[in-house]
Protein backbone atom coordinates (compact mmCIF):
# COMPACT_ATOMS: atom_id res chain seq x y z
CA UNK A 1 0.00 0.00 0.00
CA UNK A 2 1.47 3.38 -0.94
CA UNK A 3 2.27 5.86 1.78
CA UNK A 4 2.97 9.54 1.53
CA UNK A 5 6.08 10.98 3.13
CA UNK A 6 6.09 14.41 4.82
CA UNK A 7 7.77 15.87 1.70
CA UNK A 8 4.80 14.85 -0.46
CA UNK A 9 6.44 12.05 -2.46
CA UNK A 10 4.92 8.59 -2.64
CA UNK A 11 6.68 5.45 -1.56
CA UNK A 12 5.67 1.79 -1.68
CA UNK A 13 6.30 -0.72 1.05
CA UNK A 14 8.58 -2.66 -1.30
CA UNK A 15 10.94 0.16 -2.27
CA UNK A 16 11.87 3.78 -1.94
CA UNK A 17 9.47 5.01 -4.65
CA UNK A 18 12.08 7.33 -6.17
CA UNK A 19 11.80 5.88 -9.68
CA UNK A 20 9.77 8.15 -11.93
CA UNK A 21 9.63 11.09 -9.51
CA UNK A 22 8.82 14.37 -11.17
CA UNK A 23 9.19 17.53 -9.12
CA UNK A 24 6.14 19.11 -10.79
CA UNK A 25 3.51 16.41 -11.07
CA UNK A 26 4.30 14.03 -8.20
CA UNK A 27 5.44 10.45 -8.66
CA UNK A 28 3.86 7.67 -10.66
CA UNK A 29 4.54 3.96 -10.32
CA UNK A 30 2.95 0.92 -11.94
CA UNK A 31 -0.07 0.48 -9.65
CA UNK A 32 -0.59 4.09 -8.56
CA UNK A 33 -2.32 7.12 -10.00
CA UNK A 34 -0.63 10.50 -10.13
CA UNK A 35 -0.61 12.17 -6.72
CA UNK A 36 -0.22 15.87 -7.37
CA UNK A 37 1.47 17.95 -4.72
CA UNK A 38 0.34 21.56 -4.19
CA UNK A 39 3.29 22.65 -6.30
CA UNK A 40 2.15 20.14 -8.93
CA UNK A 41 -1.33 21.68 -9.06
CA UNK A 42 0.15 25.15 -9.53
CA UNK A 43 2.46 23.86 -12.26
CA UNK A 44 -0.38 22.06 -14.03
CA UNK A 45 -2.54 25.18 -13.84
CA UNK A 46 0.35 27.26 -15.21
CA UNK A 47 0.79 24.93 -18.19
CA UNK A 48 -2.96 24.90 -18.91
CA UNK A 49 -3.13 28.71 -18.75
CA UNK A 50 -0.13 29.04 -21.08
CA UNK A 51 -1.72 26.68 -23.61
CA UNK A 52 -5.01 28.61 -23.47
CA UNK A 53 -3.09 31.89 -23.79
CA UNK A 54 -1.21 30.52 -26.81
CA UNK A 55 -4.42 29.71 -28.69
CA UNK A 56 -6.14 32.95 -27.62
CA UNK A 57 -3.21 35.05 -28.90
CA UNK A 58 -3.11 33.19 -32.21
CA UNK A 59 -6.88 33.41 -32.69
CA UNK A 60 -7.25 37.07 -31.70
CA UNK A 61 -4.32 38.39 -33.68
CA UNK A 62 -5.24 36.18 -36.63
CA UNK A 63 -8.67 37.83 -36.65
CA UNK A 64 -7.05 41.27 -36.57
CA UNK A 65 -4.83 40.40 -39.55
CA UNK A 66 -7.76 38.91 -41.44
CA UNK A 67 -9.92 41.99 -40.82
CA UNK A 68 -7.21 44.36 -41.99
CA UNK A 69 -6.44 42.41 -45.15
CA UNK A 70 -10.09 41.66 -46.03
CA UNK A 71 -11.59 45.11 -45.44
CA UNK A 72 -10.59 47.91 -47.78
CA UNK A 73 -11.60 50.64 -45.30
CA UNK A 74 -9.15 49.29 -42.71
CA UNK A 75 -6.14 49.54 -45.01
CA UNK A 76 -4.66 52.75 -43.68
CA UNK A 77 -1.38 53.77 -42.16
CA UNK A 78 -2.62 53.23 -38.60
CA UNK A 79 -4.06 49.85 -39.50
CA UNK A 80 -0.71 48.75 -40.87
CA UNK A 81 0.91 49.63 -37.55
CA UNK A 82 -1.78 47.58 -35.81
CA UNK A 83 -1.09 44.70 -38.21
CA UNK A 84 2.62 44.89 -37.38
CA UNK A 85 1.72 44.80 -33.68
CA UNK A 86 -0.45 41.73 -34.29
CA UNK A 87 2.45 40.00 -36.07
CA UNK A 88 4.78 40.84 -33.17
CA UNK A 89 2.23 39.42 -30.73
CA UNK A 90 2.00 36.24 -32.81
CA UNK A 91 5.79 35.93 -32.49
CA UNK A 92 5.38 36.17 -28.72
CA UNK A 93 2.78 33.40 -28.89
CA UNK A 94 5.07 31.18 -30.95
CA UNK A 95 7.64 31.34 -28.14
CA UNK A 96 5.18 30.00 -25.55
CA UNK A 97 5.45 26.28 -26.53
CA UNK A 98 9.21 26.50 -26.11
CA UNK A 99 8.75 27.92 -22.61
CA UNK A 100 6.21 25.24 -21.74
CA UNK A 101 8.74 22.59 -22.77
CA UNK A 102 11.40 24.23 -20.62
CA UNK A 103 8.95 24.48 -17.72
CA UNK A 104 8.17 20.77 -17.92
CA UNK A 105 11.77 19.62 -18.46
CA UNK A 106 14.10 21.65 -16.25
CA UNK A 107 17.13 19.62 -17.38
CA UNK A 108 17.13 21.58 -20.64
CA UNK A 109 18.05 24.70 -18.70
CA UNK A 110 21.51 23.24 -18.00
CA UNK A 111 22.45 23.88 -21.63
CA UNK A 112 23.93 27.37 -22.11
CA UNK A 113 22.72 27.75 -25.70
CA UNK A 114 19.13 26.82 -24.87
CA UNK A 115 19.11 29.42 -22.09
CA UNK A 116 20.60 31.97 -24.47
CA UNK A 117 17.97 31.14 -27.10
CA UNK A 118 15.21 31.34 -24.50
CA UNK A 119 16.03 34.84 -23.32
CA UNK A 120 17.04 36.16 -26.74
CA UNK A 121 13.76 35.16 -28.38
CA UNK A 122 11.73 36.66 -25.56
CA UNK A 123 13.73 39.87 -25.66
CA UNK A 124 13.45 40.26 -29.43
CA UNK A 125 9.72 39.50 -29.50
CA UNK A 126 8.90 41.93 -26.71
CA UNK A 127 11.12 44.64 -28.21
CA UNK A 128 9.31 44.24 -31.53
CA UNK A 129 5.98 44.68 -29.76
CA UNK A 130 7.31 47.71 -27.94
CA UNK A 131 8.65 49.31 -31.13
CA UNK A 132 5.33 48.74 -32.90
CA UNK A 133 3.52 50.43 -30.01
CA UNK A 134 5.99 53.30 -30.12
CA UNK A 135 5.49 53.82 -33.87
CA UNK A 136 1.73 53.62 -33.48
CA UNK A 137 1.81 56.16 -30.67
CA UNK A 138 4.00 58.55 -32.67
CA UNK A 139 1.69 58.22 -35.67
CA UNK A 140 -1.33 59.06 -33.51
CA UNK A 141 0.56 61.98 -31.95
CA UNK A 142 1.23 63.44 -35.38
CA UNK A 143 -2.38 62.91 -36.42
CA UNK A 144 -3.68 64.72 -33.34
CA UNK A 145 -1.17 67.55 -33.22
CA UNK A 146 -1.02 68.36 -36.93
CA UNK A 147 -4.29 67.13 -38.44
CA UNK A 148 -4.00 69.12 -41.70
CA UNK A 149 -0.35 68.33 -42.31
CA UNK A 150 -0.86 64.69 -41.37
CA UNK A 151 -3.38 64.19 -44.19
CA UNK A 152 -1.05 65.82 -46.70
CA UNK A 153 2.02 63.89 -45.63
CA UNK A 154 0.35 60.49 -45.47
CA UNK A 155 -1.48 60.69 -48.79
CA UNK A 156 0.18 58.92 -51.71
CA UNK A 157 1.54 60.65 -54.77
CA UNK A 158 -1.27 59.33 -56.99
CA UNK A 159 -3.89 60.77 -54.64
CA UNK A 160 -2.15 64.17 -54.74
CA UNK A 161 -2.09 64.15 -58.54
CA UNK A 162 -5.77 63.29 -58.77
CA UNK A 163 -6.63 66.29 -56.59
CA UNK A 164 -4.53 68.68 -58.68
CA UNK A 165 -6.46 70.75 -61.29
Amino acid sequence: MPTTSPTGSNSSTGGSGQNGDNEFFGSLTDNETADLTPQGYVSLLTVILQVVLFFAILFGNGLVLFAITATKNLQSRTSYFIAQLAIADILVALILPFHIALFLNRELLNNFYICLLRYTTVLVAFLLSLLCLLCLTYDRLLALTYPLHYQLKTSTLSQRRSRAP
